[in-house]
């Protein structure tokens, strides 16, 4: 990674893109997207991101829609939508 760090509007750390080979094939990335929202527990808290930014009430198997949740006391919690009943969020 670039050692110059920006923010931008949002107070979000840019860095620059590494240059990179024209010639290099796909590489693998991470991308990382942090949401607050307030609910009754980690379940509910992805299943309430993923009504709102796609719409749907569920997650389907086929679907990526596994989130990592931190709680209010910082515990951290994975949870794959995929695996929950609708129901119990």
């Amino acid at each position: 990674m670039s050692k110059s760090q920006n923010n931008d509007e949002y107070g979000y750390v840019v860095e620059p893109p590494e240059p990179t080979n024209a010639a290099t094939s796909s590489q693998h990335h991470t991308v990382t997207w942090t949401i607050g929202v307030e609910a009754s527990s980690p379940e509910a808290a992805a299943s309430q991101v993923w009504q709102q930014i796609f719409g749907r009430d569920s997650a389907g198997h086929d679907d990526s829609c596994v989130f990592t949740v931190t709680d209010p006391a910082g515990g951290i919690h994975l949870v794959d939508l995929a695996e929950i009943d609708p129901e119990e969020s």
